[in-house]
């Protein structure tokens, strides 16, 4: 194996550890339908560009987020990335960035994590979630006049929810 392929070799593991990094941790909120990796359910998708998608091909547009993920020491060219996310994908296109450092001729640290996406998009998110704590509040108010019977089934699913 040349020099060439061994750095391909290991960018192509780097990569693929760092989207089942990303799976993890979406999965681990429990929060949206389960995701994986496209290089193992769509080749399509995946030659698309698009690394993360929903377990269960039904269920693509439950998930809103359109995830490419770079793990490198260099920068990524991220403007271009989020516009081939969106002329190629409805929904938020987001770009995860694990830029890692080299530190001996094998060995790479992680130096920072980041999702990058569109100020537009992000805007929309904070607002949504700004709204949605004030919805919180507002029922938080009025838990008492809840009928006695829906109140443990509005626990649970709060509960669920973190909340």
């Amino acid at each position: 194996m040349g020099k060439a392929d061994k750095g391909s070799a290991r960018n192509r593991l780097a990569g693929a550890a760092y989207e089942e990094e990303i799976v993890r941790d979406i999965n681990r909120l429990e929060l949206f339908v389960e995701v994986g990796r496209s290089s193992t359910l769509n080749k399509d998708l995946d030659r698309k560009k698009l690394d993360i998608i929903p377990v269960d091909a039904d269920l693509f547009d439950e998930f809103i987020y359109r995830i490419q993920a770079k793990s490198t020491t260099k920068l990524v060219p991220y403007p271009k990335l989020l516009k081939d996310l969106k002329d190629n994908f409805d929904g938020i296109p987001v770009v995860f960035h694990k830029k890692t450092v080299r530190v001996a001729p094998e060995r790479y640290l992680t130096e920072g994590r980041y999702a990058i996406m569109d100020e537009k998009d992000f805007l929309s998110i904070v607002a949504d979630l700004e709204r949605y704590k004030s919805g919180y509040d507002v029922l938080s108010q009025y838990w008492d006049s809840i009928s006695d019977e829906e109140q443990p089934i509005a626990h649970k699913q709060l509960n669920k929810l973190g909340l």
